[in-house]
């Protein structure tokens, strides 16, 4: 079994290359890939918690040189609307402040300037009261990733493992596939906890050790 750790904190990759691609996100990686060349100034990409719509973000960034925000930031204090720049927003199911954003909004596309959005939600399930703002997004190009198969899965507790500084055997990423839950988010916490518990113990990720894991977040779901 390959597997080495590393005592000291990692930087996650966020390079085109180190992006998962499978047949549930090819779409939203597609209009990135095919950059500046939009036929709108806007792209929502829509998806669950943690399946890589900022990692999508940072991409954009190195082609287009935003500036990124979280939809919590979208205000006066925190944005020039006038900033002659391209810009990413993320979390929109969280923005406050809808005024603000449709004049920002509105700004980047008076100037031909490119914006990305995403949200954990459907846009057009978000708890939007202005209207305008709404068929606004509703006009924009969206694309949806959705709930990784096997093969993301695999790739995905793969890169985890690796910008944490761990290579692991496929024989332990096939056991856990079968096991964990199916979800981004799930994945994401599974491996954050493993990786805990391995630099604890001071031992190399084992059979026994996921299945410790396993039945910590089994106990947690029973309380």
């Amino acid at each position: 079994m390959i597997q080495k750790a590393f005592k000291f904190d990692f930087r996650e990759a966020h390079n085109r290359d180190n992006y998962i691609v499978g047949e549930t996100n090819s779409d939203a990686i597609k209009w990135i890939d095919i950059y500046p060349n939009w036929k709108n100034n806007g792209l929502v990409i829509e998806g669950p918690r943690a399946s890589g719509k900022s990692h999508l973000v940072r991409v954009w960034q190195k082609k287009s040189n935003c500036s990124i925000f979280d939809s919590e930031q979208v205000n006066e204090e925190r944005i020039n609307a006038k900033d002659n720049k391209n810009i990413a927003i993320e979390n929109l199911e969280n923005i406050n402040n809808f005024e603000f954003f449709l004049h920002l909004i509105n700004y980047k596309k008076e100037k031909k300037l490119n914006f990305l959005l995403t949200s954990s939600i459907s846009i057009s399930s978000l708890n939007i009261s202005l209207k305008d703002i709404k068929s606004r997004l509703l006009e924009l190009p969206k694309v949806k990733i959705s709930l990784p198969t096997d093969n993301i899965i695999k790739g995905l507790i793969f890169k985890l493992m690796k910008d944490k500084g761990v290579l692991i055997d496929n024989k332990l990423i096939d056991f856990m596939i079968n096991r964990i839950e199916r979800s981004y988010e799930g994945i994401n916490d599974f491996i954050q906890e493993l990786n805990k518990v391995s630099l604890e113990k001071k031992k190399n990720i084992s059979k026994l050790m996921i299945k410790e894991v396993l039945d910590r977040y089994k106990l947690n779901e029973n309380e």
